[in-house]
């Protein structure tokens, strides 16, 4: 069964999960004063994986560029089937 990315979302808000326990698990790396990353791994026992890298630049002293990524890996009737992809790039300047 393919689900699209609504139906997906509202079975994680609203319908009982595929999996009763879930596993999250991070690493976060500063390349250099300027640019950071990170990768985190949520998993299901139902073999479904969502990964979710995030890429942090701090352009000036207040301003920044963000960009978090987010694909789904598994089986096609896990909690996280396969290719579901987001980006996210975000702008912030602080005053």
């Amino acid at each position: 069964m393919v689900r699209t990315t609504i139906q997906w979302l509202s079975s994680l808000f609203y319908g009982d999960p595929i999996s009763k326990v879930l596993i999250l698990a991070g690493a976060r790396n500063d390349f250099s004063d300027l640019l950071s990353g990170s990768l985190f791994v949520l998993s299901g026992r139902d073999n479904g994986y969502a990964l979710n890298p995030r890429i942090d630049f701090n352009l000036a002293q207040n301003a920044d560029l963000t960009c978090i990524g987010g694909v789904t890996l598994g089986d096609k009737n896990s909690q996280f089937p396969p290719g579901l992809l987001s980006v996210i790039i975000r702008a912030a300047v602080y005053f």
